[in-house]
C-alpha cells in the first residue's frame, strides 16, 4: 500500500472494521482518520458506534466522546473543522 494514498489507508481501516465490527479500536481509528480527512458527516456515526461498543472510561472511550461531540458541532454549523485536517478527496 502506498504510504501517500489516502484512499487504500481507509480501505484498509473499512476492512479492519469489518472483520472486527465489535472491536471499538478498529471504530474510533475510522473515525478519527475520517474526521481528520474532514469526512465529519462519517465520522460522527464511526465515534458514536465505538462509544456504543466499549462502555468502559479507557483511551478508546476518551478519544471517541470529544470526537463526536466535535463532528456535531462541526455538522450543526457552531464549531470549524480543526485547521490541521486535511482537505483529501475521495472517490464515491
Amino acid at each position: 500500500m502506498d504510504l501517500h494514498d489516502p484512499s487504500a489507508a481507509r480501505s484498509e481501516l473499512v476492512k479492519a472494521k469489518s472483520l472486527q465490527p465489535q472491536n471499538p479500536v478498529t471504530w474510533v481509528d475510522l473515525g478519527l482518520f475520517d474526521f481528520h480527512h474532514r469526512r465529519i458527516a462519517q465520522a460522527q456515526p464511526e465515534f458514536q458506534r465505538a462509544l456504543e461498543l466499549d462502555q468502559t472510561m479507557d483511551t478508546t472511550r476518551e478519544t471517541a466522546i470529544p470526537g463526536v461531540q466535535q463532528s456535531q458541532a462541526i455538522l450543526a454549523g457552531t464549531q470549524q473543522p480543526p485547521p490541521y485536517a486535511s482537505y483529501c478527496v475521495y472517490p464515491s
